[in-house]
């Protein structure tokens, strides 16, 4: 993404000089429900880590016993692996990035990747300038 923003940063500043230095990137923030899975998900990798080292005398700290799932993880460690460290984590990535790109002017979204599930290209933005009033040079 850094690169698709350096490329449109290059091409506004040059086609509408009045808009060199103007031209800003930021990303979105992260949803926090994204940042509470994340962690919660890492205190669940390091508990199934201690739980596989030390086995079942890891519950004799705890109340109720051992419970049902230890027995099932016993018996298909590789699924609870994969799941807990592979599977988990790439869904919880998903959210971490909004993949949105939007070209905002003067507080108004001219273009959002958001809803077109696509890249802008010149003509994209140069319609939408066009649109605001706004003269390329090459014009």
């Amino acid at each position: 993404m850094q690169r698709n923003f350096l490329q449109l940063k290059q091409f506004l500043e040059t086609s509408y000089p009045e808009l060199a230095g103007h031209v800003r990137g930021e990303t979105y923030p992260i949803p926090p429900f994204a940042l509470y899975a994340q962690q919660l998900l890492t205190l669940i990798q390091l508990f199934l880590m201690a739980t596989f080292l030390m086995g079942e005398s890891i519950f004799s700290f705890l109340p109720f016993g051992v419970p049902s799932w230890y027995w099932k993880m016993k018996e298909q460690p590789a699924m609870f692996l994969i799941v807990a460290f592979l599977v988990a984590p790439t869904m919880i990535q998903s959210y971490m990035q909004s993949n949105a790109f939007e070209v905002i002017l003067d507080g108004v979204v001219v273009f959002s990747r958001l809803e077109t599930g696509r890249m802008p290209n010149g003509q994209d933005i140069t319609s939408a300038f066009m649109k605001a009033g706004l003269r390329a040079v090459t014009e």
